[in-house]
């Protein structure tokens, strides 16, 4: 039995759990179905209460050194300005930061390789089985190769996901 707690996807958020547990002493599987990161983003701003949650992991520094800080938007229909939205005071020390979902995630395994953990690529996540006194159910695909895990996680993107 495997007691490594089992994350499953090296998005953002799959990232960062691994980078949260290895700040507590816990050295966390990360696997991914995919055998590369992904070279385009889902998403472009990361927002202040993130960089804050991420502060202590030291990653918060990398992140607003290569992104751009958002203090408004604006909204136009053709060239008519018809809305804006202010973010300068939404948090107190950080801003909305402009930082491809690339780059956020490109920092955040860097962070967690300094710490000796590498995300599994190509490597799917296929079944997990319930266990309960007195019953056993499975769930997933037949034929696939089984490993033990006891400590589950899941970081699902919901981009990445194939539909059927």
């Amino acid at each position: 039995m495997n007691g490594r707690p089992l994350i499953v996807g090296a998005g953002p958020t799959g990232l960062a759990a691994a980078l949260f547990l290895s700040a507590k002493g816990i050295t966390p599987r990360v696997v991914d179905q995919a055998a590369e990161p992904a070279r385009e983003s889902r998403a472009l701003v990361v927002n202040p209460r993130v960089l804050e949650l991420l502060e202590p992991t030291g990653v918060t520094e990398a992140m607003l050194a290569e992104g751009r800080p958002v203090l408004r938007t604006r909204f136009y229909d053709g060239w008519d300005n018809f809305a804006e939205i202010g973010f300068a005071d939404v948090h107190p020390r950080y801003h909305m930061t402009v930082l491809p979902q690339a780059r956020s995630e490109a920092i955040l395994a860097a962070a967690l390789a300094q710490r000796g953990i590498e995300p599994e690529r190509s490597t799917r996540f296929v079944a997990i089985r319930i266990a309960r006194p007195g019953r056993r159910r499975d769930h997933g695909q037949a034929g696939a190769r089984r490993q033990r895990q006891r400590n589950n996680a899941g970081a699902l993107a919901t981009g990445r996901r194939r539909r059927p």
